[in-house]
């Protein structure tokens, strides 16, 4: 097969090769003994393809159909002379698959990511249909069908930006802030009053340990909704450890952490959800209370992937509703029920809603300056995250955190932006993680920003002044604040 986009859908669709060995080890298992005999006849072709990655390889029998057989006359000298209709011996065309990616912004999304590497996912709110799922950066799909060179190969599989890996769906994260809205809907169900303030001076000092908040000079006394708009570590720390592992734990399930969302394609990954159950079975040690402040801020043991944070979200924006994604639109959908969870209380999701809101559009948020989405009238909610990725001293913190090009990049904080669009009527959800992009205000808020507009502005049921205006808003870092 061909692929016309090229590297827009290299992790999405994957791609087809000559079979191998191991190739026709695998399509051959649980078949009849004829049938296996076929298979095996027919991928010695030359031209027979088989799918290795992706959709094509998890969908290959739908893909492929049934082979089918010509029956000719000849003469003794083995001349065809003329071909012999029959019915029973016609192949069966392959059937079509449908998927839900909208390609122009699949495309449109990519290139906002520019020469940054990360993932981005963005669901239909109303059906959990996944209209865009990028990995960038990509490979050509189309080196790999008449096989690609040990050299090519080599150079994507060295590359430190991962082209080969599928960053949407089978890569992890700590979520950093986002997670936040998780631990404050913890935090409510367990009876926490949200109008409860708590003072943040820079610091959370438990047991023998100092635990930073991100702002140097602290927030003051901050609610719940003046935690999330400004993403009050202290605040976090604090109501993480009265909620206790186990309850923030439930609740992430309920959000779709921790469970693989099977698409009908390979891969895809659960992350990792902790309590004291998977840490003693994972390390052979019981959970500490103070590994619980980090996890109030989304760090630790804690592993998430973009597919995760995009549908938290969506589940967010729609008040609570169980959404399950999907991206086979037509065709071999799997038929996986979603998993038990009691549902999220939609009073408690409105509280998140309009923190989110404050984030993005009330003084003191965070990203204050991505909520406008550069359409003359809508506007996004979204909480930023910075996650990092080594610990940093004691000392480090003394004379000063180092950034940018004074470490490593693979050294610095990974960037997450959720968001959901429009604000007040909720139609689209977005997960951006930009991998060592350092500033989840400043690097990953304005890419989805972008996106979400694109995404708005190609929807039939958008007011036409909002499809017609060409502005997406400002490029580039902006924004308040590095959480």
């Amino acid at each position: 097969r061909s692929y016309p986009r090229g590297r827009d859908f290299a992790h999405v669709l994957g791609y087809v090769a000559k079979a191998s060995s191991d190739d026709l080890a695998r399509l051959t298992e649980n078949v009849s003994p004829e049938e296996a005999a076929l298979l095996s006849r027919l991928f010695k072709h030359p031209d027979m393809r088989t799918g290795r990655s992706g959709i094509e390889r998890a969908a290959e029998s739908w893909l492929r159909g049934q082979p089918g057989f010509r029956r000719l006359e000849t003469n003794a000298a083995g001349r065809v002379i003329r071909e012999l209709e029959s019915d029973d011996l016609a192949p069966t065309p392959g059937r079509d698959i449908g998927l839900t990616v909208d390609a122009e912004l699949q495309r449109a999304a990519i290139e906002r990511f520019g020469d940054e590497s990360g993932a981005a996912v963005v669901l239909d709110i109303e059906t959990g249909a996944i209209l865009a799922f990028v990995s960038t950066p990509a490979f050509d799909p189309n080196d790999f069908v008449n096989g690609i060179s040990y050299a090519d190969y080599n150079a994507l599989r060295d590359n430190d930006r991962s082209p080969l890996y599928h960053k949407a769906y089978d890569g992890t994260y700590p979520p950093g802030s986002t997670f936040k809205m998780v631990v404050a809907t913890a935090a409510l169900e367990a009876g926490i009053d949200p109008n409860e303030r708590v003072y943040c001076n820079r610091y959370y000092r438990f047991g023998n340990r100092t635990w930073h908040c991100w702002k140097p000079g602290g927030h003051g006394a901050v609610d719940m909704h003046w935690a999330i708009k400004g993403s009050c570590d202290v605040y976090f720390y604090d109501i993480a450890r009265r909620v206790g592992v186990e309850h923030i734990a439930d609740v992430s399930r309920r959000f779709g952490f921790g469970q693989v969302w099977d698409l009908g394609m390979t891969g895809g990954r659960g992350g990792t959800v902790p309590d004291d159950a998977w840490k003693r079975k994972a390390l052979g040690e019981p959970w500490y209370e103070g590994e619980t402040l980090n996890y109030g801020i989304g760090q630790g043991y804690l592993s998430t992937t973009p597919l995760q944070l995009a549908l938290m979200s969506a589940r967010i924006a729609a008040k609570g509703r169980l959404i399950e994604p999907f991206i086979i639109g037509e065709g071999p959908r799997p038929d996986k029920p979603i998993p038990d969870a009691a549902p999220l209380d939609p009073d408690h999701m409105q509280r998140m809603m309009d923190g989110m809101y404050g984030v993005t559009s009330e003084a003191g948020g965070t990203a204050w300056r991505s909520g406008d989405l550069g359409l003359g009238g809508p506007r996004l909610a979204g909480k930023t995250g910075t996650a990092q990725v080594r610990r940093i001293s004691e000392a480090e913190r003394r004379s000063g955190v180092l950034k940018g090009d004074e470490i490593d990049r693979r050294l610095r904080d990974h960037a997450l932006f959720v968001a959901y669009a429009p604000a007040d009527d909720p139609k689209y959800a977005i997960s951006v993680v930009v991998e060592h992009g350092e500033g989840g205000s400043s690097t990953a808020a304005p890419v989805a920003r972008d996106i979400l507009a694109t995404a708005i502005r190609r929807d039939s049921r958008a007011p036409a002044r909002w499809q017609q205006t060409a502005s997406t808003g400002a490029s580039g870092r902006s924004g308040g604040g590095n959480p």
